[in-house]
């Protein structure tokens, strides 16, 4: 059961929180590849749903992404764009950018169960710790 409020505030925006797992704070590179374009972003927040990652290339929502770790090279995340926040400052745009994972591969083999995909989430977690 989801113990959060309903709503949190993200600088002076209220937004509903519809997070139904945990988010993990991390702080590592993930590499983006699109239909389009191939990208090295940084990654903010990852969960068993979903990724939040810092660019300086705009990815526009609906945008399907495969999403691969520098640290973590077996696991494929592909996923769908589902927002886009831009950030202005001092002539830089920053765009933080919600993917939503529609699939998790790992060494070439679907990942299915939610529990499966938990413990994989924490082995790539404490790889990145390393």
């Amino acid at each position: 059961m989801n113990t959060r409020p309903q709503w949190f505030v993200m600088g002076s925006i209220y937004q509903i929180d519809r997070r139904n797992y945990p988010r993990y704070r991390i702080d590592t590179y993930v590499e983006i590849t699109t239909p389009e374009f191939f990208i090295t972003v940084n990654t903010i927040e990852i969960s068993l749903e979903g990724i939040r990652v810092e660019a300086y290339t705009e990815i526009k929502p609906g945008t399907k992404v495969t999403n691969s770790f520098e640290s973590a090279k077996k696991l494929l995340l592909h996923g769908l764009v589902v927002w886009v926040f831009v950030m202005q400052k001092k002539n830089v745009t920053k765009y933080l950018v919600g993917i939503q994972i529609k699939e998790m591969v790992f060494s070439g083999v679907t990942v299915n169960g939610l529990n499966k995909k938990e413990k994989l989430i924490q082995s790539v977690l404490a790889e990145i710790k390393k």
